[in-house]
């Protein structure tokens, strides 16, 4: 294996783990640090390290008036997911929580890939839709309480958002800077979580030397080194290898509930995560036949 691809794996196998790690950062921070207030520290924090960024390199391009729509929609949809991953990462198993959201970000993913950019669904897509639906109605027939569900559907919406995210971040990403890309982001998501803490009253827990607030900038840290690690790798492989190995973020999410939190998840919901991160992959996997003089080479 050449020194590139040695690279590439290494980079989205550590971005997929730390992503792993968000159920346990929100555990250890909790509802009580306040559902907006949580997300207005850790994006106050890495809009202020990218700010500092963008001042020493100076690499900031003009914005065109067109493109500050698709920055507030992306921001908006970001948003949401993130509120609601917090507050579904401590009423559900962090598995659980994980497979649910990737079946969101699926559904999501195809139909607006469909109607923005005119991505066709083929056989294979529809295929992998469907088995991650499957996958999705087992996991949850193994909740049959109201209240269970209904953070169920939460998980859900949060891979909805998390799809209107990616989807609409490809209309400006490849027009500015990332660096710059991230800024706006994390300035919009800065302002419209401080209005919803203030506006809801959440609580307000001013900076200290606390395990909470030490929490809180392991968090900023970690979302800012994946997502170096996901630039980096999908510079050093294709895309669709690259996808498959971000896959494995809701494998490390298991792991990590079960070290952390001995979570132990059911047959059914093993079953169902499996068709899930299955069903994810399958667009990805190269299904070319080789044919050497008329016949298929099954060697």
């Amino acid at each position: 294996m050449d020194k590139n691809k040695i690279i590439g794996i290494s980079s989205l196998t550590s971005a997929a783990m730390l992503f792993g790690l968000y159920g346990i950062f929100s555990r250890l921070l909790g509802l009580g640090f306040g559902i907006f207030y949580q997300v207005f520290s850790r994006s106050l924090i890495i809009f202020l390290i990218l700010a500092i960024y963008l001042l020493v390199k100076r690499n900031w391009k003009r914005i065109d008036a067109k493109d500050y729509k698709w920055f507030l929609i992306m921001s908006l949809s970001g948003l949401a997911a993130a509120i609601s991953f917090f507050v579904t990462a401590n009423k559900l198993t962090i598995a659980t929580n994980l497979f649910v959201f990737y079946t969101g970000s699926v559904i999501a993913g195809y139909f607006l890939g469909s109607f923005f950019f005119k991505e066709k669904l083929n056989a294979i897509k529809i295929i992998s839709l469907l088995t991650c639906l499957i996958g999705l109605f087992m996991i949850f027939s193994c909740f049959p309480e109201k209240k269970e569900l209904f953070y169920l559907f939460l998980a859900l919406a949060s891979g909805l958002g998390s799809a209107v995210w990616n989807v609409f971040s490809k209309k400006v990403s490849t027009k500015y800077p990332l660096m710059q890309v991230s800024f706006i982001d994390n300035l919009n998501f800065t302002v419209f979580s401080l209005a919803l803490t203030i506006f809801f009253k959440d609580s307000f827990i001013l900076p200290n030397f606390s395990l909470p607030w030490l929490n809180v900038f392991l968090f900023a840290f970690s979302t800012m080194i994946a997502s170096l690690f996901v630039f980096n790798g999908f510079r050093y492989l294709e895309a669709q290898i690259g996808s498959l190995l971000m896959l494995s973020e809701p494998v490390f999410g298991v792991i990590f509930g079960w070290l952390f939190y001995k979570e132990v998840l059911t047959i059914y919901s093993l079953v169902g995560g499996a068709m899930i991160l299955f069903g994810a992959a399958l667009p990805n996997l190269n299904f070319k036949k080789k044919t050497q003089l008329g016949s298929t080479n099954l060697c």
